[in-house]
């Protein structure tokens, strides 16, 4: 996933995590929001102001292990 994606609302933000296991869920926060899901990808919320704001993404395998991701995704 790159550092910086340009996208609208109501766009989807997928990722792809690997782990020598499978990845059990993942956390994310967006625009002062957060979640979690056993999804790969969520839609930008149609009420996010234009203008840049941090994503953070974080895949837990089964072990509890946890990778973190830090993405700038500009609303247009």
């Amino acid at each position: 996933m790159p550092s910086l994606l340009y996208k609208s609302k109501g766009d989807k933000i997928w990722w792809k995590a690997t782990d020598n296991e499978s990845i059990d869920y993942y956390t994310y926060s967006f625009a002062g929001k957060k979640g979690k899901t056993k999804r790969d990808s969520f839609n930008v919320p149609l009420n996010t102001s234009r203008g840049p704001h941090l994503l953070t993404i974080r895949a837990y395998d089964e072990a509890g292990n946890m990778k973190r991701k830090y993405v700038t995704v500009w609303i247009k």
